[in-house]
């Protein structure tokens, strides 16, 4: 009896995957010497090896669809998380008043790379000041330049600049993470089920 090499059993494999026993029985016989008895031996464990190589791409098929569900539902949390603070924002602005400040000075942070606002504003006879949490760098503001703030009536230390950053940077940032994960997500089980 003639042994098989690696290819050869990968040939022999493939063609049993496809359902073409009877081939490669008459192959084993004919071409390679094999016994009858023989042949169907190595068929048998060719057989073994295309159910072992179908289970090992099935788990890691599915290892691979469950991470793209994660993936693509953490993106559908995100891009519905980032729906829900655009909507709140806009509430705001809605509801609260606008009023006039002006930039008192900057606040500098090396670790933030840049630098952030401080604005003073009046309302209802009391001044009161509020520091950005947004910095940029360059600064996107100077001292003394006026700014538009939105004040909540109720609690008039709760405000922020009418500026894109300071209102949409949030959502914005978590919906294109949403939409890149919901994508990726999508597209690897898109192309999953071609596999």
């Amino acid at each position: 009896m003639d042994y098989l090499s690696e290819q050869q059993r990968d040939e022999l494999a493939s063609m049993m995957n496809e359902g073409r026993e009877t081939e490669v029985l008459k192959l084993l016989t004919d071409q390679y010497g094999f016994t009858s008895d023989e042949a169907d031996l190595e068929a048998k464990g060719l057989l073994e090896l295309v159910e072992i190589s179908k289970i090992e791409r099935d788990r890691s098929t599915f290892s691979i669809r469950m991470a793209a569900w994660i993936m693509s539902i953490a993106g559908i949390i995100l891009l519905l998380t980032a729906s829900y603070f655009f909507v709140e924002t806009h509430s705001k602005k809605s509801d609260w008043t606008m009023v006039g400040g002006r930039v008192a000075h900057l606040i500098f942070d090396v670790g933030e790379g840049g630098a952030a606002p401080v604005v003073v504003y009046a309302w209802r006879d009391d001044s009161l000041s509020y520091t950005s949490d947004v910095y940029s760098s360059p600064p996107a503001y100077k001292k003394g330049d006026r700014v538009n703030l939105y004040l909540n009536p109720a609690s008039p230390e709760d405000v922020f600049i009418d500026s894109f950053l300071e209102l949409y940077r949030f959502p914005t940032v978590i919906g294109v993470l949403g939409f890149v994960f919901a994508l990726i997500g999508f597209m690897i089980l898109f192309f999953a089920k071609r596999i």
